[in-house]
């Protein structure tokens, strides 16, 4: 078992313009505590491989997030409890997240993600809170779709 924690604004695993590739599988326990931080980030073209990993996040901006061209967190068949007011997943600047298989628990005031339909895909994501949380789907021209607020139980 391998178990990485996050605190302070760390992130439990980084990579920029390399490879990370867990095999660890479920054994792979990856926590992130209070502040900015993050489980995993991926940036400058790098690429993080998790696959079966199990992530909890507390408090932090995100659970996994992806920046600049190039750069991809694969986290496949995993799982993933978000616990907080940031995003569960966050890409910007062209990076990118693949969640195949993944099963994200958002709970607290958190958001999953933002989705931009290009191209449009569709996840199976479990919502456990009390609080409001949001999914915003965004056309490829920049117009909102679909703006969702202010829930507090999945229909």
């Amino acid at each position: 078992t391998v178990r990485i924690t996050a605190k302070n604004g760390a992130a439990g695993i980084y990579a920029s313009g390399g490879t990370v590739d867990s095999k660890s599988g479920a054994n792979l326990y990856l926590t992130s505590e209070a502040g900015k931080g993050l489980a995993a980030y991926a940036s400058g073209g790098g690429t993080i491989n998790l696959t079966g990993a199990t992530i909890n996040v507390t408090n932090s901006a995100a659970g996994v997030a992806s920046s600049d061209p190039g750069s991809m967190v694969n986290l496949t068949n995993a799982n993933m409890l978000y616990d907080g007011n940031g995003y569960a997943v966050y890409s910007t600047n062209g990076g990118k997240v693949n969640l195949s298989g993944t099963k994200l628990i958002l709970k607290g005031s958190s958001t999953a993600f933002d989705v931009d339909l290009t191209p449009s895909a569709t996840l199976p994501i479990t919502l456990d809170f009390n609080e409001p949380a949001a999914l915003t789907l965004v056309f490829p021209f920049g117009s909102t779709f679909l703006s969702v607020t202010g829930f507090n139980r999945l229909l």
